[in-house]
C-alpha cells in the first residue's frame, strides 16, 4: 500500500506542476480584448500562374471556354502543318482538304493548300445570302455577315514560306458569332509549318 500510495503522490506533484504551469500560462496570456498578437512575418509573394491563352465561347449561357493547343493538321492531309485552337478539336479529311472541329467551342474550319481569292469568297457569299453584308472585305480577309441573324463567315488566306493556305468557316448547327470569327481568324494566322 505503501508503494501506490508514493506513486500516486508523485502522480499528484506531477500532474500538479503541469497543471500550475499551464495555469501561469493562461493567465499570463493577453485576453481577447488586450494587446494584439504580434504580426506574422510577411510571406513572400507568390507569382501568380501565367494565363493559359483561351478560345471563349458560351453556349445555352454556359462557358464552354477551352484552352489554346497545338493542333496537328497531318490527319487533315496536312502533314508538317499545325495552328493553334481549342483543345479537343478533331481533324479530318474532307474532300482534299482539313476540316478542324471543336463543336464545344463552335470552332469549325476548312483548311487547303492554296492561294486565297477574295473573289472566290465574294462569289460564294452572294450566292449564300444575297442580302448580307460585308463586315471585313481585305486583299486576305473576308468577313461576311448573313441577314436575319443567320451569322458571321470567313474566308482568308495564310502565307507561311512560300505555302499558301485558305482557311473558310465550315457552317454547323450554331451560327457563328462575330467574335467567334474574330478568334477563328486569330487561330488561323498562328498556321505553321512545323521544324
Amino acid at each position: 500500500m505503501r508503494t501506490t500510495t508514493i506513486i500516486s503522490f508523485t502522480a499528484l506533484i506531477a500532474l500538479s506542476a503541469g497543471c500550475s504551469r499551464l495555469t501561469s500560462d493562461l493567465l499570463s496570456a493577453p485576453s481577447p480584448q488586450g494587446v494584439a498578437s504580434p504580426a506574422a512575418a510577411p510571406q513572400p509573394a507568390v507569382p501568380a500562374a501565367p494565363a493559359v491563352p483561351m478560345f471563349h465561347a458560351t453556349a445555352m449561357g454556359f462557358d464552354m471556354s477551352k484552352p489554346l493547343v497545338n493542333i496537328d493538321l497531318g490527319p487533315g492531309g496536312l502533314p508538317g502543318v499545325s495552328l493553334q485552337g481549342p483543345e479537343g478539336t478533331r481533324v479530318e479529311t474532307e474532300r482534299h482538304r482539313a476540316r478542324v472541329i471543336q463543336a464545344g467551342t463552335n470552332y469549325s474550319l476548312s483548311i487547303n493548300e492554296r492561294a486565297f481569292d477574295p473573289t472566290d469568297a465574294h462569289r460564294t457569299y452572294s450566292l449564300i445570302d444575297p442580302q448580307g453584308t460585308y463586315l471585313v472585305d481585305q486583299p486576305d480577309l473576308v468577313i461576311f455577315q448573313r441577314t436575319n441573324g443567320a451569322g458571321v463567315l470567313l474566308n482568308m488566306g495564310v502565307t507561311v514560306g512560300e505555302r499558301h493556305f485558305t482557311c473558310s468557316s465550315v457552317a454547323t448547327a450554331v451560327a457563328f458569332t462575330r467574335e467567334t470569327i474574330d478568334q477563328t481568324v486569330a487561330s488561323c494566322r498562328t498556321l505553321h509549318v512545323d521544324g
